[in-house]
């Protein structure tokens, strides 16, 4: 195996001084918040106290998962530099997130033949998975 970059989703709910001291990446998975979408981004986005808030006073929230093409996108530079990935996922038994990132692998092990994508069903969740 070449040298790699490991790499994780938003829901593994580790900070983000722990995860960048390890050169972690991490792609962000979403919620939508009444009306207004945002990325799962350590708080910067909206802050953890205004989204409680927010939910206390009962505006629905609903998250979603990262893309294929969310996936590709981040993933593409990466591979362009000449490395691997090692990708863990939020569990299958939860969320479409290993699959997407399946269909990811796929497409860039076939633009990119020389690098390899290898994706962890974490088979985890929270700070488990973390």
């Amino acid at each position: 195996m070449a040298d790699y970059i490991l790499g994780c989703g938003s829901t593994v709910d580790l900070n983000e001084a722990h995860l960048k001291e390890r050169n972690i990446e991490v792609l962000p998975f979403h919620f939508r918040l009444g009306d207004k979408d945002y990325n799962d981004d350590f708080g910067k986005s909206i802050s953890y106290k205004e989204l409680y808030a927010e939910m206390a006073k009962g505006v629905p929230a609903k998250t979603s998962q990262t893309t294929a093409g969310e996936y590709e996108e981040a993933f593409t530079p990466i591979l362009e530099k000449g490395l691997d990935i090692v990708h863990v996922t939020l569990s299958s038994g939860i969320s479409g997130s290993y699959e997407s990132c399946l269909i990811a692998k796929k497409t860039l092990e076939e633009k990119f033949p020389g690098r390899k994508v290898y994706v962890v069903d974490s088979l985890c969740a929270s700070s488990g998975y973390g």
